[in-house]
């Protein structure tokens, strides 16, 4: 009996190579907080778990990137989430960056939670 490879479809592609490159769990302080920043030039992804949020609290997530080698941090987004999440771990994804890649998270309001997080590059 053919498989499916011989109807057109084309082969199955094997998973990326991830390495990690920060994990944890960060405690709100009321501040703009750090949860990664890098150089290199990779495609970078990150899980941030929203899921000990609840009403009352409001959290900003910005992504950062460096245009140049001596250059500043410059914000490309900043995403805000409040109360509890229906689809709680939040995924990022940066296309390529050369020269730095960065990301935040702001607890803004209400009582201060642990955010678990881990970022990854494709190697």
């Amino acid at each position: 009996m053919p498989g499916l490879l011989s109807y057109g479809a084309p082969p199955p592609s094997p998973p990326a190579a991830l390495e990690v490159v920060k994990e944890g769990v960060l405690t709100a302080d009321g501040t703009e907080q750090e949860l990664v920043a890098v150089a290199g030039l990779a495609e970078y992804y990150g899980l941030i778990s929203l899921d000990r949020m609840t009403v009352g609290d409001k959290v900003a997530v910005s992504l950062y990137v460096k245009m140049t080698a001596e250059g500043e941090w410059k914000r490309y987004r900043r995403m805000e989430y409040a109360g509890p999440q229906e689809d709680p771990v939040l995924h990022l994804l940066v296309k390529v960056a050369r020269h730095g890649f960065r990301v935040t998270l702001h607890q803004f309001e209400g009582v201060p939670k642990t955010f678990e997080y881990c970022f990854y590059k494709k190697l």
